[in-house]
């Protein structure tokens, strides 16, 4: 369920439909809007809310997760919260590289590295696996105004690293607020 200021010309409406898959930033979804009935990808900005039954497991052997919250606690530092897994050893915690600035690859981008090793048993639950898997991480940036900060969990197995999103960090002068 994608919330009513989802940007998509429907007056406030939001969106609702099937999740098949994961991808990251995105959802693989089974939809009718716009159109007739195919499956597609939506961004996971908006995002309120997702139902997935118990017994399914991620689709791929890429990683898969989740941010929490990107927050700028004071100028110049940053704090991601989330969580990230690879099923090809789903026991085992992951890394996760934060770019600040852009996508990994861009110009002028600060690459931070830490690992997903923190209890998280909804995750545990949820998707049907053992182990550690959530990231609370808070790192100093040189970067200030409205700074991209995009995540990746860093595969272990077969396939390859996810994007599993970008935020905006919006650093102003009494306070810094995510948009």
């Amino acid at each position: 369920m994608w919330g009513s200021g989802l940007p998509n010309g429907t007056g406030g409406a939001g969106h609702v439909a099937i999740v098949l898959a994961d991808q990251g930033g995105s959802l693989q979804i089974l939809t009718q809007n716009p159109g007739a009935t195919h499956i597609g990808s939506m961004s996971k900005a908006y995002l309120t809310g997702l139902l997935r039954p118990k017994n399914l497991t991620p689709p791929s052997n890429n990683p898969n997760g989740s941010i929490d919250e990107v927050a700028s606690p004071r100028a110049g530092v940053v704090r991601i919260r989330g969580w990230a897994l690879d099923c090809d050893d789903a026991g085992d915690s992951i890394q996760v590289h934060a770019y600040v600035g852009g996508q990994a690859g861009a110009p002028n981008t600060e690459g931070h590295l830490f690992v997903a090793n923190g209890a998280r048993p909804d995750v545990n639950s949820t998707i049907g696996v053992p182990g550690n898997q959530s990231f609370d991480a808070t790192f100093a940036v040189s970067k200030s105004g409205n700074v991209p900060v995009c995540l990746c969990g860093v595969n272990v197995g077969g396939g390859i690293n996810v994007l599993l999103g970008c935020r905006t960090v919006i650093h102003t002068h009494a306070a810094a607020k995510t948009r």
